[in-house]
């Protein structure tokens, strides 16, 4: 019975997941009868509303609640603010997937879709469609160059980590651009409708409005995104970090509230925003999804609670963001004709499967995948005793914060006489510290590998593994315990980020790594140029 109740327990699935996967089996049977009968059998779109739920919700929606990848890259790599690091990926991976539920939401929608590829061949560089189209479809690409290493390293492939720091910065400005360009382009889609619009939301700075909301709700992404992952995959919440994240967010709404107040006033159309139900809708968007969250976010009480940093956020999310999306391109259009639209539970069926594979896409790479970097910053307890990190002078800072921050990636380990402790050639995954006992550095020599090379000792406070501060971080030699020994072992992954995030931390460990390792390759010179061949 016991074995029984373990295989249960190591099949069952969560309820949550088991919903998931159901709304995602009726979304493909729907779409293989949109495939089979034409778009009319599953969806109410007619000739006077041609464009509904899916472009409103699934494309414009989606492609402005993507922007946390851009924002968050541009702030970490352009304007060189590495406290934001510990968010880059999951906001990355947000944007890749987001971008990717447009392209099948577009799929389905499409009249043609078996044509998609005909953008890439006929160019028509006077469309808009064109350019957004041509602009999706690159940073779709950018998306996943800046996701690859993900891979590399659940791979164990450094050669394609180090390609890809290479190139980070090149694929941050790119991607930025290209988001420019896009997000604005949605909202000159627009201008080719005057009349047609109602005039609360028809204007030539379309596209800035919408470039601006997409800024600003990209961090309130990020802290949604944040919030549910911490919960659901039981993780801490940095609350500071996107505290310090939303300071940006009233300054594109600040913009975008005194542009949308001076562009109605100068068009004379403060009327329209007293009559009628869109008037409603007007003031809600307004109100709730700007000025609310403008002042919510300049709140530091607001910025240091979790729970008021995710109402604001939803705040912009929702009323500055989809309420905005779905006003300009389905809510506020003036219709010549009685014909009425609402959508068909089909499309329904097909956004809610769409957003399932998206959630369980994420689930299933934050389980396989090297997704979650821990904040170095935060304030941890320390693992050992900062007292031991004291014993070092690589690691003696004046600063008690540091030596508390390494304290936190650290751990002290004991090993026996005559073990290898790394070889020459690995990735070098942790920064050793020499605390008791002695260790032998040594590498192989090439012309018989079955000798070894002795490169030098090391004796109570002296660093090894210094590959681990040095690109392409593999190890250059191979260690060896001589005695029963008691080392540090610090975190390689955790102490390089730590180095990005407090520049002068980096600085003074390079510079340190360096002498170590001029250092031994003298003592090396002379060792073996004394010793008789």
């Amino acid at each position: 019975m016991t074995t029984l109740n373990t295989t249960w327990n190591r099949f069952r699935i969560a309820p949550g997941v088991l919903i998931l996967l159901a709304l995602m089996t009726l979304g493909v049977v729907v779409a293989l009868w949109r495939y089979a009968f034409g778009i009319g059998a599953i969806s109410n779109l007619n000739d006077t509303y041609p464009w509904g739920l899916w472009i409103s919700f699934d494309l414009l929606c989606g492609v402005a609640l993507a922007a946390g990848a851009f924002t968050t890259a541009s702030a970490v790599y352009i304007f060189n603010d590495k406290r934001f690091i510990p968010i880059v990926r999951p906001a990355i991976l947000t944007g890749f997937l987001g971008y990717l539920m447009v392209i099948v939401a577009l799929l389905v929608d499409l009249g043609r879709p078996e044509r998609i590829w005909h953008l890439i061949i006929y160019w028509n560089p006077h469309s808009v469609m064109f350019e957004v189209g041509w602009c999706v479809m690159l940073y779709t690409t950018v998306l996943a160059l800046e996701f690859s290493p993900l891979v590399f390293e659940k791979l164990g492939w450094q050669i394609g980590n180090v390609i890809h720091r290479h190139l980070t910065f090149f694929l941050v400005i790119l991607g930025t651009l290209l988001s420019t360009l896009h997000q604005s382009s949605l909202g000159s889609l627009f201008l080719a409708t005057p009349g047609k619009v109602n005039p609360l939301w028809f204007s030539p700075l379309l596209p800035v409005y919408f470039f601006l909301t997409a800024v600003a709700v990209g961090p309130a992404m990020v802290i949604l995104e944040s919030y549910i992952s911490s919960r659901v995959f039981f993780r801490g919440l940095e609350v500071n970090l996107l505290g310090e994240f939303a300071k940006v967010i009233p300054i594109p709404l600040g913009i975008y509230l005194l542009l949308r107040v001076y562009d109605i006033t100068a068009a004379g159309e403060w009327g329209w925003a007293f009559q009628g139900g869109m008037s409603v809708l007007f003031w809600l968007e307004l109100l709730l999804g700007v000025v609310a969250p403008l002042i919510l976010f300049s709140l530091p009480s607001v910025r240091r609670d979790s729970r008021r940093l995710l109402g604001a956020a939803l705040l912009v999310i929702l009323f500055g963001v989809v309420l905005n999306r779905f006003n300009v391109s389905l809510l506020g259009w003036v219709r010549s004709t009685g014909a009425t639209y609402f959508p068909n539970w089909m499309e329904f069926a097909i956004t809610l499967a769409i957003i399932s594979a998206g959630v369980i896409a994420y689930g299933l790479v934050a389980k396989f995948l090297p997704l979650f970097v821990e904040d170095p910053v935060a304030q941890r307890a320390p693992r050992v005793s900062p007292d031991l990190l004291r014993r070092s002078q690589f690691l003696l800072f004046p600063d008690a914060a540091r030596i508390q921050a390494i304290a936190a990636i650290a751990e002290e380990v004991d090993v026996d006489e005559n073990q290898v402790i790394f070889e020459q050639g690995q990735p070098a995954r942790a920064l050793y510290i020499l605390l008791e006992g002695t260790v032998r550095l040594y590498a192989k020599d090439k012309s018989d590998v079955s000798q070894e090379l002795h490169l030098g000792t090391i004796h109570p406070g002296e660093p090894f593994g210094i590959s681990t501060l040095i690109e392409p971080y593999i190890l250059t030699a191979s260690a060896r315990t001589v005695t029963p020994c008691r080392v540090l072992k610090i975190n390689g992954d955790a102490l390089r980020t730590l180095c990005q995030t407090d520049p002068h931390l980096g600085q003074t460990l390079m510079q340190r790594a360096a002498q170590a390792a001029l250092t031994r390759m003298s003592w090396a010179r002379t060792h073996l140029t004394s010793t008789p061949s």
